[in-house]
C-alpha cells in the first residue's frame, strides 16, 4: 500500500519537474520574451522543494494512522 503512495507521488513529481522546465524552455525559444537566468534557477530550486515536501506527505498520513515512524 506505501509502495504505491510512494510510485504516485515519485510520478507525481517527475510530471510536475518535466512540466515546468519544458513551460521555461517553451519561454526562451518564443522570441519576444527573455527568461532571465535566476527565474529559471528559482524554478528548478522550487520545484526541488515542493517535491520534498510533496514527499513528506506520505509521512504524515502514515503517522495519522498511528503508525509508527521508524528512521534509524
Amino acid at each position: 500500500k506505501i509502495s504505491k503512495q510512494i510510485h504516485r507521488k515519485v510520478i507525481q513529481n517527475i510530471i510536475l519537474c518535466l512540466g515546468v522546465k519544458l513551460a521555461v524552455m517553451l519561454f526562451t525559444i518564443i522570441p519576444n520574451i527573455q527568461v532571465p537566468l535566476w527565474l529559471a534557477i528559482i524554478s528548478d530550486v522550487g520545484l526541488s522543494l515542493i517535491a520534498i515536501a510533496n514527499s513528506i506527505l506520505i509521512l504524515k498520513k502514515k503517522n495519522k494512522k498511528g503508525e509508527k515512524n521508524e528512521t534509524k
